[in-house]
């Protein structure tokens, strides 16, 4: 027996496991989620780090030396002995031409990406668990129905079969329906695959395999597209991201040309020495105090070369930030039109599968009164087949193209699905010094070092998008029916049919809200009952 039946079917626990338990586990277990929160706090020791260079830097040294010295071999005149010394040297950068200050600036862009990096991953985290979630009930849904089918087709080959032996059917007939039911059976060995496949993917992002999984929560109700994108454009993990990395990249221009730049510098410093080098009983305390300037004058080309690379970078992320808006955009787009659609056609494919229901039911008992062929009872169960997965499949897509469309805007959150979960906050960790790195002269120093920060770089044309909403057109359908009206034939009508089409445009007002009804397959009295994925209510977006 397969791994994922065993555990959906046979280890199912008292109670069903739901959503917002799902939910809370991956959290709690998820590794990226506990590795972007370390990421956060190195960026956090990063900014740390940068402010200290404000600061004074102390170095102590500290020697022990013996020495024998040989000045006349003849004579073997020589001297030996041991000394020591120690000195202590302060050094504090007193003006740095916005080098320092472009170095803080740096490491708050990296702390601001991570942290959006980390509220990125917990959307994503989220996301994934109600997709494995959602994708565990559909495919255990399929596989419920290709069951059915090929159970339906085997009791229509034994049916076959017995008309064979009374010759009321042919010999094709039988073969056919045979061919018929070995499909189904393979159908349902792929689609038993498939949701081991799914159970696999639910591991990975929860932690365990599922057991029974109960009902789906109601799914938020998607706000208008508008203020869908609004929303994104302010919200979104991956435009903050993008941002940030934008910032942080002009900041790296303004470093390269303050390399260009002189550094002023106070030393002071202390040592105590001996006189001579072969004995401590003589010795000299040395003090000393100074201000040194350090330029650079030529590096063969590397600091312009530096200060161009840095542009061009700079350049390229303003470049990769319109391209990352555009992207969540389009998602964003896209994932909102398919949860509409899918809240659309979830009626459609209901009545649907209740016709086809009731097709074959009819088509059977035409077919033991001989009015139907086998062939005719495979199409219509064919046809019901595909009407339930297409159902179900529609329903499933629903739901997770609402998921998708918050996620992408930043808006996903567990709470919208019942889960209460405890999230890292990153104010919370204080790196160790952080309050007095660069003191004492950092609140003196940094604001006169930020007056010669130059980040301005000569900008390239961006193109950005336009934040206009695009509704299809109506299509022109023309008909030709010139032929019927001139026609004194009454079949003629029959030839040249005059097709129906619907091109009205549905405006927002009519367009359904809330999640697609999951459970549209409805039981019938003579087949084999499936596995449901339930209609449920639907509640507003906090």
């Amino acid at each position: 027996m397969s791994l994922a039946f065993c555990l959906i079917s046979l280890n199912q626990p008292a109670r069903a496991e739901t959503l917002a338990e799902a939910l809370e586990l991956a959290f709690k277990a998820n590794p990226s989620l506990s590795g972007q929160q370390a990421r956060t706090r190195a960026a956090d020791e990063g900014v740390t780090q940068a402010k200290a260079a404000y600061g004074p830097s102390i170095d102590a040294t500290a020697n022990y030396t013996y020495r024998r010295e040989v000045r006349d071999e003849v004579t073997g005149s020589e001297s030996e002995g041991a000394s020591s010394g120690y000195a202590v040297t302060l050094s504090q950068p007193l003006l740095t031409f916005g080098r320092l200050d472009a170095d803080v600036g740096i490491a708050n862009a990296d702390r601001l990406a991570a942290r959006e990096q980390l509220r990125l991953i917990e959307q994503s985290v989220t996301a994934e668990a109600v997709l494995s979630y959602v994708g565990v009930r559909r495919d255990l849904a399929i596989y419920g129905v290709r069951l059915q089918i090929a159970a339906l087709l085997k009791e229509q080959a034994d049916f076959t079969q017995k008309r064979y032996h009374l010759r009321a059917a042919t010999l094709t007939d039988l073969e056919q329906i045979n061919n018929q039911r070995q499909i189904a059976d393979a159908l349902a060995q792929e689609a038993l695959a498939t949701l081991e496949a799914s159970a696999n993917e639910y591991r990975r992002v929860v932690g365990r395999y599922p057991g029974e999984l109960a009902p789906l929560p109601p799914s938020p109700v998607l706000p208008p597209l508008e203020s869908l994108l609004s929303s994104a454009d302010q919200l979104s993990p991956q435009n903050r991201i993008a941002a940030y990395s934008e910032n942080g990249a002009r900041q790296l221009v303004a470093l390269r040309r303050a390399e260009r730049m002189p550094v002023v510098s106070a030393q002071l410093g202390a040592s105590n020495d001996p006189l001579t080098q072969f004995a401590d009983d003589n010795r000299a305390m040395r003090s000393f105090a100074g201000v040194s300037v350090s330029v650079p004058l030529f590096r063969g080309g590397q600091l312009g070369s530096r200060i161009r690379e840095a542009s061009e970078l700079a350049q390229a992320a303003r470049f990769d930030r319109e391209e990352v808006r555009r992207t969540v955009r389009n998602n964003v787009s896209s994932n909102w039109s398919q949860a509409q659609a899918a809240a659309r056609v979830a009626p459609v494919y209901a009545q649907a599968v209740a016709s086809g229901e009731a097709a074959l039911r009819s088509a059977r008992k035409q077919e033991r009164a001989g009015l139907r062929t086998s062939r005719e009872v495979i199409d219509i169960t064919n046809d019901l087949l595909q009407a339930r997965i297409n159902a179900i499949n529609a329903a499933a897509n629903g739901y997770s193209a609402s998921t998708l469309a918050l996620f992408e805007a930043g808006l996903l959150d567990p709470s919208l699905f019942g889960a209460s979960v405890t999230r890292y906050d990153p104010d919370a960790y204080d790196p160790f010094f952080n309050g007095f790195a660069g003191l004492p002269l950092r609140p003196i120093l940094g604001p006169i070092d930020s007056l010669f920060v130059a980040s301005r770089t000569d900008d390239l044309v961006v193109y950005y998008e336009n934040s206009e909403t695009w509704k299809a057109p109506k299509p022109r359908i023309e008909i030709r029916i010139e032929e019927i009206l001139n026609s004194n034939r009454a079949d003629d009508a029959d030839k040249f049919p005059t097709p129906r089409f619907d091109t009205r445009s549905p405006d927002a007002t009519d367009q359904p809200s809330g999640p697609v009804p999951l459970d549209i397959i409805e039981d019938v009295k003579d087949l084999v009952p499936i596995p449901y994925i339930e209609v449920l209510p639907t509640k507003s977006t906090p």
